[in-house]
């Protein structure tokens, strides 16, 4: 799949995040209000929750050497 989704704890789909051109391989939280995801499509991409609560695309570090997982 190449979309993010947040889920809240009673199961409703909060945000659906697009941001990769291939399937995701890896999450990492970083603390409350930022994570990274890296894909097949050889970026990683770095999101930031807004002051709207939502979050957004912050940064992406494209032609990584591979996959990153």
């Amino acid at each position: 799949d190449k979309v993010i989704k947040i889920w809240n704890t009673a199961g409703k789909c909060l945000q659906t995040l697009t941001g990769h051109e291939n399937s995701i391989l890896c999450i990492e939280k970083l603390n409350a209000d930022t994570f990274i995801s890296g894909s097949r499509d050889q970026q990683i991409n770095v999101w930031r929750r807004q002051f709207s609560g939502a979050f957004r695309l912050a940064t992406s570090i494209h032609n990584h050497s591979a996959g990153s997982s």
